[in-house]
């Protein structure tokens, strides 16, 4: 049905393949389908989105360039979403095949992993290391740009005590986000997230 609607639109007939209308029936149909997360959940969201939101819009922003590179955002609750606080979080970074390769596609450099014992850096420095990553560093600053968004989301937050037990990431690309953890997960809308109530 949302297609016929769409496809009879003239905007539509102008988009130049069938996944472009599919993306957009997509973006339409998320403003009236999004996931309804916790309200105590929203002041760990909302340092995401704001930063996100605000770094995007910036052409020149290292931050938003990645972030036009990462596919989807996803949170995933260990022991589901009907579990009693204080919950464990992992932050799904799911990024473009393009600029995240699956390992065994990566020429037989040596991967560098950086200095594993190191704190997080800032989410900045990060994005502008990746803008320049070559295909044996990509994923080891990709891991560590999500552990920055992680960062950022704890530092920001105004949470209640005992609400966030432990807060954690996980960087894949599209061919790796396997359809279970896909269900299990929540698609972090930064468009329409919108505050508790």
């Amino acid at each position: 049905m949302t297609y016929e609607v769409l496809d009879s639109l003239v905007l539509t007939s102008r988009l130049p393949s069938t996944d472009a209308r599919q993306l957009l029936a997509a973006r339409i149909a998320r403003r009236f389908s999004r996931f309804a997360y916790p309200d105590e959940l929203h002041p760990l969201l909302k340092p995401l989105r704001d930063e996100v939101r605000s770094k995007v819009a910036k052409e020149q922003s290292a931050v938003g360039r990645v972030m036009g590179r990462v596919e989807t955002l996803r949170i995933n609750m260990v022991g589901g979403w009907d579990a009693e606080p204080p919950w464990k979080l992992q932050l799904l970074v799911v990024v473009r095949p393009e600029f995240l390769p699956f390992m065994d596609r990566v020429d037989d450099a040596p991967l560098d992993l950086g200095d594993l014992t190191a704190g997080p850096r800032a989410l900045t420095k990060v994005a502008e290391d990746l803008l320049v990553a070559t295909p044996s560093t990509a994923a080891s600053l990709w891991m560590e740009f999500g552990a920055a968004l992680v960062q950022h989301m704890e530092s920001k937050a105004n949470m209640p005590i005992n609400v966030i037990a432990e807060l954690t990431h996980d960087v894949m690309n599209t061919e790796e986000l396997t359809y279970g953890r896909f269900l299990r997960s929540a698609y972090v809308d930064l468009d329409d997230l919108s505050d508790a109530k």
